[in-house]
């Protein structure tokens, strides 16, 4: 079909009576496509761990991803302790990572005969890219360790079982209460 053929075609089909039909069609088939979009993940990652956060910024599941690495981390310092063989680690965390942004504050004093009063307001500070304007963050607080489990080989020894505790406790900031070391099998 030629580019002629397919202009007069268009210009037939939205003519006269026709063109209430098209734009009804139209319109339908908008709202559909509205309405699919609506039901689609979000941010599908590679993995699917991508989320968006408050500012539609895309970052990975900060709190999976998080004890991920600190757990391989561990396994590796751990496993090198004499005495302590092959170890594995398994963390629990309050995940909740916390975005802190940057924020103008201001204190207004107001006097009134013997009372004072004292307010203050706070707005986070803006920033524009690319004609958009998003809060600047100023930081993101890591998620909290709630508890960590080490299975490893020479637990069995309370020595080896106690010089775990304590390096697991130093690395994760952890009360030793928290923590349980366990021999495999």
């Amino acid at each position: 079909m030629k580019a002629n053929e397919l202009k007069m075609l268009l210009k037939k089909a939205i003519s006269g009576k026709n063109r209430l039909r098209v734009i009804t069609i139209l319109s339908i088939v908008a709202i559909l496509l509205i309405f699919i979009s609506e039901m689609l993940p979000k941010n599908p990652g590679p993995s699917g761990t991508t989320v968006t956060d408050d500012i539609g910024r895309s970052s990975p599941n900060l709190c999976q991803d998080y004890a991920e690495k600190m757990s391989e981390k561990l396994e590796t310092a751990i496993s090198d302790i004499k005495g302590v063989g092959e170890a594995e680690v398994i963390l629990t965390l309050d995940c909740s990572e916390e975005y802190i942004f940057a924020e103008d504050k201001a204190d207004e004093h107001s006097a009134s005969g013997d009372d004072t009063a004292e307010n203050s307001h706070s707005k986070p500070v803006m920033s524009e890219r690319n004609g958009v304007k998003e809060p600047i963050l100023r930081r993101i607080t890591a998620p909290k360790y709630r508890g960590a489990l080490v299975i490893c080989d020479g637990a069995a020894d309370i020595n080896i079982r106690e010089r775990v505790i304590k390096a697991v406790s130093a690395a994760l900031d952890l009360p030793t209460s928290k923590i349980c070391v366990e021999y495999r099998k």
